[in-house]
């Protein structure tokens, strides 16, 4: 393959790249605008039908699971035997849905089943409570949850869970967040970047993998920092925290240091200037950091420019103001 060519491809894979883990998460409408915070219940159908259901809170921590072996029974063909296990399974399911009354459901999409379990979900949705009738039912993508699922970080997190529901947890999260789940794939030893398992081009495995790494990383902190980080919600919710190491002026050892420093010293931060005075970075990395961070508390007790992506060096205007 000729330079240019590897070039060309390398920055087709950076762009794809950045389009897939540059998209909104889901929300749902409330009052005049919407609503980020959702519940996402996943289902994913084997090729024999078997259901595995998932379901996770607004911040993307696990709440539940039920395993459904008959919902999707022919119950024209079926021996009585079968058919009365799918009725139970059927007010199993809908229980389940009245309990935790998600805000959306999302099927995994790898196999036939899911088309057939995505019509019978509209079925029954009119049988279930009136605070879940309408929730929006989607088809969701595997590849994130498929490679999660099977690398070493979804084993620290969900030691004895089956790969099945570590599945179906990662594909409820990616709809809230694309990039949070996205960048969990990512590991600074090669050998063990599980970003590399996305096919992004055709000739992607012809295509010198350093390079390709180094323009992935572009795309992740160029999305990170645009988007920015909640330090608090990251503190509380570690699941969410891989994308720290690409704020600008960090990397894993520093983002892992200061989070590591963050949950075992402090509750909370309520300034984003305790990083420095507390010395979890020096000046110059909070100089390059401090403007791709937010300190967010729902108790209100922060600054509120330190809610926002203004540079705290910018906030002596306001101050005066």
């Amino acid at each position: 393959m000729t330079e240019n060519a590897e070039k060309k491809i390398i920055q087709e894979c950076g762009k794809k790249f950045k389009d897939m883990i540059n998209i909104a998460p889901y929300t749902k409408s409330e009052g005049d605008g919407r609503n980020p915070d959702i519940k996402v219940a996943s289902l994913i159908p084997d090729e024999n039908g078997k259901i595995i259901c998932a379901i996770v809170d607004k911040y993307g921590e696990y709440l539940d699971h039920r395993i459904f072996n008959y919902l999707l029974i022919n119950e024209k063909r079926a021996p009585l035997e079968f058919i009365n296990k799918h009725q139970h399974e059927e007010e199993e399911l809908k229980k389940f849905m009245d309990r935790y009354v998600p805000d959306l459901l999302v099927v995994g999409a790898e196999n036939l089943s899911a088309k057939t379990l995505i019509k019978y979900l509209r079925d029954q949705t009119a049988k279930w409570s009136q605070e879940v009738r309408n929730v929006w039912i989607k088809y969701g993508d595997m590849t994130v949850p498929k490679i999660y699922a099977k690398m070493e970080v979804s084993k620290r997190e969900f030691r004895d869970h089956p790969i099945r529901l570590k599945e179906a947890i990662s594909l409820a999260r990616l709809q809230q967040s694309p990039l949070h789940e996205t960048l969990k794939l990512w590991h600074h030893r090669k050998e063990e970047n599980g970003i590399l398992y996305i096919v992004l081009h055709d000739l992607q495995n012809s295509l010198n993998t350093e390079k390709l790494l180094k323009e992935l990383e572009k795309a992740a902190i160029e999305v990170t920092n645009q988007v920015g980080i909640d330090i608090n919600k990251i503190m509380r919710h570690l699941h969410l925290s891989y994308p720290l190491q690409f704020v600008c002026g960090l990397g894993p050892r520093k983002a892992k240091h200061i989070l590591d420093s963050l949950t075992q010293r402090f509750p909370k931060l309520t300034l984003r200037r305790e990083l420095t005075e507390e010395k979890l970075v020096n000046k110059n990395v909070f100089t390059n950091m401090a403007g791709f961070i937010k300190v967010v508390d729902e108790e209100g007790e922060v600054d509120l420019l330190d809610t926002t992506r203004i540079h705290p060096n910018g906030t002596i205007f306001f101050n005066k103001s």
